[in-house]
């Protein structure tokens, strides 16, 4: 389970630094770096049990559980669609996630680490929740070093670390130390992955899932382009590597995803083709329609 691994993940990092490296350090340097530490971690895990407890649900599928009629339907509109699984109209950048099995406003993905969805209602939080882990983390790898490496350093480092734990072998004390900046490390080279990537996001004005979305069509162009002309191997590997990386995933679509926007309105007519148009139409006595009663959408275009 993703979310338990991380709450435990969580739980070792502070014991870790709570009992290793702030009792060794009860200086004010100390004192000030473990008020910064606390209040990292009391913001990480605010913020990840607030996301959680959010419900990222489509207003109009919060406002069906309530039993609101009235705010339901009022969300119909030339900007919604339906929804076959909710029975409820949504906003065009809603998604239905079936692991949830409900429609989310402005799906961005499914987070398993948090086991929910994060839209447009809990997004905010889920930055805040990547930028003090990343603080966090980058604490945790810091004092785990200082630690390993202040006491073949400084003689008086070695002499308090014997009197604070004078039954613990050093070498027990250098594995603890070696798992707390390995476990730090892995998990700041992830959430740095994610930060990039949410930041260019947000820049296109993009959703994770709209750059999947991108993503797939640029993959079948290339499958196209490649029946017609074979890869080279660097161009396979830089694939695989921008598949795994999704950093490098955005860095790939840098020249070719515009940001999300509406459909421009279509340029109004000239009086004459408008008469000339309303006199076919009488002629053919139809009415009007078709085309121009289109509802607009969400378009993510990739050029190439």
């Amino acid at each position: 389970n993703h979310q338990l691994a991380s709450w435990v993940a969580l739980i070792i990092f502070l014991v870790l630094f709570y009992t290793l490296y702030l009792p060794l350090h009860t200086d004010a340097a100390g004192i000030v770096l473990g008020a910064l530490y606390t209040a990292t971690a009391a913001i990480v895990t605010y913020s990840a049990w607030k996301a959680m407890i959010i419900d990222p649900s489509d207003p109009s599928v919060a406002a069906k559980r309530l039993n609101s009629i009235a705010a339901s339907s009022s969300a119909e509109g030339a900007d919604t669609m339906w929804c076959y699984l909710c029975k409820v109209s949504v906003s065009r950048r809603s998604k239905h996630c079936r692991r949830c099995n409900k429609c989310v406003d402005v799906f961005d993905h499914h987070c398993p680490w948090l086991n929910t969805c994060i839209g447009a209602q809990n997004y905010r939080l889920f930055l805040v929740l990547l930028g003090s882990v990343f603080v966090l983390t980058c604490l945790q790898m810091g004092t785990a070093v200082h630690a390993a490496v202040a006491p073949y350093l400084e003689p008086a480092e070695l002499e308090r670390l014997r009197e604070t734990y004078p039954h613990l072998p050093e070498a027990a004390l250098a594995a603890l130390l070696a798992v707390s900046c390995l476990l730090a490390f892995v998990t700041w080279l992830l959430i740095t992955q994610l930060l990039l990537f949410h930041a260019d996001l947000l820049c296109r004005g993009l959703t994770t899932y709209e750059f999947i979305i991108a993503q797939r069509q640029k993959e079948k162009a290339e499958a196209a382009a490649d029946e017609k002309r074979k890869p080279t191997r660097r161009t396979l590997f830089v694939r695989e590597l921008q598949k795994q990386m999704p950093c490098l995933q955005m860095c790939r679509l840098c020249s070719e995803v515009e940001r999300v926007e509406r459909k421009p309105a279509a340029p109004p007519k000239s009086a004459s083709s408008s008469s000339s148009a309303a006199a076919s139409s009488s002629s053919l006595g139809g009415s009007g329609g078709g085309a121009a009663g289109a509802k607009p959408g969400i378009v993510v275009s990739v050029s190439g």
